[in-house]
């Protein structure tokens, strides 16, 4: 019994040790590649004229938000500042892009 208890105890630490590890993982890549972390916290609001439907950070420092009357809007990553904003009558599916260029995948799958 005591052998069971131990080993109980030896897998549950095991799979602590693995959770921590993917989190890590995930959280390093995350912040290589879109200089995005989970300690981001904004500084301001902004109020959307509907509920959001898709929000995802792209780009340098671009936050894309479409709400569900299919608005979309593009925030400055860091102060959520509106940059400009353009009505679709798609909805966006994903989103990727650099400094210069956004990519918008809609939902006919087309870019």
């Amino acid at each position: 019994m005591a052998t069971l208890k131990k080993n109980n105890k030896t897998l549950k630490t095991l799979v602590t040790l693995i959770d921590d590890t993917f989190d890590e993982c995930i959280f390093s890549i995350r912040r290589e590649f879109t200089n995005f972390d989970n300690a981001w916290l904004p500084t301001e609001e902004f109020p959307l004229e509907a509920a959001s439907h898709f929000i995802k950070f792209v780009g340098y420092n671009t936050i894309i938000v479409q709400d569900v009357k299919g608005m979309v809007y593009y925030l400055s990553g860091t102060t959520l500042q509106l940059l400009f904003k353009t009505k679709s009558a798609l909805k966006i599916m994903d989103a990727f892009g650099n400094k210069e260029y956004i990519c918008l995948a809609l939902n006919n799958k087309k870019i």
